[in-house]
């Protein structure tokens, strides 16, 4: 596909946009997507990062400039330089400076994962002692898809079948 702005070149980046409800989609070469500011080529999304490291995080004390991770030594100097941390250690060290540039960016501090959907949620099985009930249990869980469970009486019934 050919560049939609210079129509010359190969396009090599592409542009999404949604404004408005109106979406809308460009696709560019690496030198008209430079004109319009486009391209993350060049680590461009780390220095991104950098500037925001860079505005927002006050320059007040000097022992930021001589705080330096024990595991990769990085300085926080690296890490608004780069854009990008050097170790997972690195968020405890430096965790005030990057406080309010996580903040901004992940609207939170505090990771929170996913939380299983109930149906999938690991059921503990009451030994019933009665093979046959335990297998229309293994049945109805195969059924719904609630393999954990599933696996869980299928141990329970062989263990049942071995005593026997």
């Amino acid at each position: 596909m050919l560049c939609q702005k210079c129509k010359k070149s190969p396009a090599t980046n592409h542009y999404h946009s949604v404004i408005g409800g109106v979406v809308s989609d460009s696709y560019l070469c690496s030198e008209c997507a430079a004109e319009l500011k486009f391209s993350f080529s060049d680590n461009s999304i780390f220095k991104m990062f950098s500037d925001i490291l860079t505005n927002t995080v006050p320059h007040t004390s000097e022992s930021v400039n001589t705080k330096m991770c024990e595991i990769c030594n990085t300085t926080f100097a690296d890490i608004k330089r780069f854009g990008k941390v050097g170790c997972s250690n690195c968020y405890n060290v430096f965790y005030e400076e990057l406080k309010p540039s996580l903040q901004r960016i992940h609207g939170q501090l505090q990771h929170n994962g996913k939380v299983p959907r109930e149906k999938n949620r690991i059921e503990t099985v009451e030994p019933s002692g009665d093979v046959s009930s335990l297998k229309v249990e293994l049945k109805k869980a195969i059924e719904t898809e609630n393999y954990e469970k599933a696996a869980v009486l299928r141990d329970e019934i062989k263990r049942l079948e071995t005593e026997e």
